[in-house]
């Protein structure tokens, strides 16, 4: 569940091509995804225990910090980070939404993708616009971009500015002189 209206369903193939027809005759946006699994369904079952059989030696601890989980919706502690919790981030429905309502509500409302080929940016948009906050997000990358290096540059100053206490005297702290432009 991506958004509010918007979410991602999983499965065979043919199963989703019937859906998006139906859907297409119904004028509903949408398309299918170019993926080589079916994540989040019955399909993933079959590697179940090789999954957790090779994490089982994961030692899960205490968060330091508030970790949110796009596998139950809310906050996680740390401790419960386990092999059978990474199987479900693969198997269950993900909780996009309700993930990201819960940090706006916690006073986060700066959102980062760091993809270089972001995809998460409207369904952030449209979950913070039901929220009584300003939120913002901010992509990182963009495939086959020839200036990658200037990206980051600019995320870096969209983060930078993009707080609501940004201290301009810390990060300039010599004032500049004004002069007038022609």
């Amino acid at each position: 569940i991506n958004a509010s209206d918007s979410v991602t369903i999983s499965g065979s193939k043919d199963a989703i091509r019937s859906i998006i027809e139906v859907l297409q005759e119904q004028a509903v946006s949408c398309r299918e995804l170019d993926l080589d699994y079916a994540f989040h369904s019955k399909v993933m079952d079959d590697i179940e225990q090789y999954i957790t059989a090779n994490l089982s030696d994961l030692e899960p601890r205490p968060a330091k910090i508030n970790f949110v989980s796009a596998v139950t919706g809310s906050s996680c502690d740390g401790v419960k980070l386990d092999a059978g919790y990474w199987w479900r981030n693969i198997r269950d429905t993900v909780q996009f939404e309700s993930a990201i309502a819960e940090l706006a509500e916690t006073g986060i409302h700066t959102f980062i993708e760091i993809s270089s080929h972001p995809v998460l940016q409207s369904y952030l948009r449209d979950t913070l616009k039901s929220k009584p906050v300003q939120g913002r997000t901010i992509r990182t990358l963009r495939r086959n971009d020839p200036d990658e290096y200037l990206s980051l540059q600019a995320t870096a100053f969209k983060v930078l500015f993009s707080q609501e206490n940004t201290q301009m005297d810390k990060l300039f702290p010599v004032p500049g002189r004004l002069v007038s432009l022609p």
